[in-house]
Formats: structure tokens, sequence, C-alpha cells
């Protein structure tokens, strides 16, 4: 049976949903970006996250935070949209670029939570009446967090346009998966896929090359990824394997029109985890249009992903 706690954080309110039975769960502080701080299969931690409230009110990696209403990188933090120039503020200083909009900082207002025998769920909500200089648009951004013992944690992201004109948006998340003191040790497979070639200030530069240097399982061991991949976009789910001796996970994303048909991977210097990011848009879609949605009044994008423990038979 899962069961739904509320534990202080510091000044922030994490709920807890966890299974005593099956050791599986995951906690969440709504008013810090709906941030996750915990995953666990069978009580092992699965993720590299924010471990104290400092770190959580500063949050500098992004650690498992909420992408929109772009992820990645937006060239100088300028767009224009509808003959419109706008301008995100700078936040990622080596490259003078904007960094993964703005999702990681509002507070979230929960607007459900269930629990049953073999699930557990909690519904968060963000709404804005186009108070952001930088994105003027009112919206609306829901996600709902679920886990199960037979599907393993999901996210499921919804942004709907709630302005009188068309709205640019891109969204993501930004988890660190780890296994073990260190990814040199683990195995990576990530799905059929082109690299996104990029400057020196981390922007394509137009072109794909392909990439199937983990089309099969292999030792990460001192592999370096920062990179963008273009996936093949069919209808259905793009998988990653990340493996060690111990524990095997895979995580997926949600393909297709309108879906996570991009994908970032980094290792952090630190080498204690790697991230496996989910994005709707290329990096700089808002420049590029590679990807990215416009959004008529009242449409929403929506899109899901989520990660699993496999069984050694799987």
């Amino acid at each position: 049976m899962y069961i739904h706690t509320e534990e202080q954080f510091g000044d922030f309110t994490k709920h807890v949903f966890f299974n005593k039975e099956t050791g599986n769960g995951f906690s969440v502080v709504p008013e810090v970006g709906g941030t996750i701080l915990e995953i666990w299969f069978g009580e092992e931690q699965i993720v590299d996250a924010c471990e104290t409230p400092e770190e959580l009110g500063n949050n500098a990696a992004y650690k498992s935070s909420l992408l929109f209403p772009f992820p990645n990188r937006l060239c100088d933090g300028e767009y224009d949209h509808n003959s419109k120039e706008y301008k995100f503020p700078i936040n990622d200083v080596g490259t003078n670029n904007a960094l993964h909009g703005f999702g990681r900082d509002v507070e979230m207002d929960v607007l459900k939570k269930e629990t049953t025998e073999s699930q557990a769920s909690i519904t968060l909500s963000y709404f804005d009446e186009g108070s952001i200089k930088s994105y003027p648009f009112p919206f609306l951004f829901d996600v709902i967090y679920s886990i199960s013992d037979e599907e393993g944690f999901k996210v499921n992201m919804r942004f709907s346009n709630e302005a009188n004109e068309s709205v640019p948006i891109g969204i993501g998340w930004h988890p660190y998966f780890k296994i073990g003191e260190t990814v040199n040790n683990a195995s990576l497979q990530l799905p059929d896929c082109k690299m996104i070639e990029i400057d020196d200030r981390m922007i394509p530069t137009g072109s794909m090359v392909d990439y199937n240097y983990f089309k099969n399982s292999r030792p990460i061991k001192k592999a370096v990824l920062d990179n963008g991949f273009l996936l093949n976009g069919e209808p259905g789910k793009a998988e990653v394997l990340f493996s060690n001796q111990k524990i095997k996970l895979k995580y997926w994303q949600e393909t297709g029109d309108r879906k996570f048909n991009f994908l970032q991977v980094y290792t952090p210097p630190h080498r204690q985890s790697i991230a496996i990011e989910p994005m709707s848009c290329n990096i700089d879609a808002f420049n590029n249009g590679d990807g990215l949605v416009v959004l008529k009044p009242e449409e929403s994008l929506e899109a899901n992903c989520g990660i699993i423990k496999l069984t050694s038979e799987q």
C-alpha cells in the first residue's frame, strides 16, 4: 500500500509517496518548481537530486527541474514572436545564453493526491496571467508525477495556452540518474538518433551527424557527454538503458507528433550521475524553429516520460 506523508524540508514542504512492501516511492517539493527529490526502486534512491533546502533553493545544476517555456539554451536569450522582440535573462554566462526557461523557480499548487495498493500520484499546477516580461503570455502548466509497482515512475507534462494569441513553447525535464558510485562503471544504450552539431556557444549549427557509439549497450568508462540528439520521431517510445552489475534501469520518453523527439545526455564532471533529459524541441528552438510548437489559443502541448527498474530477465 502506498502511503502519502508530508515532511518539512527547511522552509519547504516535501510530499512523500512510499510503499513499504516494495520499497518503491518518490518525493517532491511543489513550491520550488515541483522538483523531485527522490525516486526509490526497492528502497534504492536512483536520482542525484538536491540534498538540502539550500541546494534546492539555488539548484544551479537544475537537478530534476521541469523545463519550460523552453529547454536547453536560447542564443543571447533573445527571440522574435509575432513581429515582437523578447529577451530572457542571461543565466548561462559562459555562453551568453538563457538556459532552461523559468520552470525551476515557480511555485506550484497541489491539485490532487492519490494512493492505492499498487500506485500513487500527485498533480501539480502553475498558472501565469502573463506577468513574465520575457514571456508575457498567459498559460497553465500541469504535471502529474506517478509511480506504479508495475510501470515504474512516470512524468506527464501539459502546457496550455491561455492567451488570446499564439505562443511558442518547448518543454522538458532535467533528471540526473545514478547507480553505484560513478557512471564510469555503468553501461549505456541510446535509441536510434542523430547528434546535433553545436558551435562553441553550444548553439546548433544546423547540421546533424550519425551517432552509433552507444547504439548497443557498452561501458561508459571515461566517455564525456553534453550533447543533444534528434530521435527518429516515430510514434511510440524511445528508450535509454542504464545499468551496472546490480541494477538495470530503462528510461523512456514519448515520441511522435508534438512529443519528446529530442534528447540531451550529460555526464557532469563529478561522474556520479548522468542527466537524461527529454525535450520537445531542439536547442535554441525559439530561433531555429526546430521542433518548436506554436500553440493557438486554448491549444495544449502534452508529453510523457518515465523510468522503470528492470528485472534480471528483462
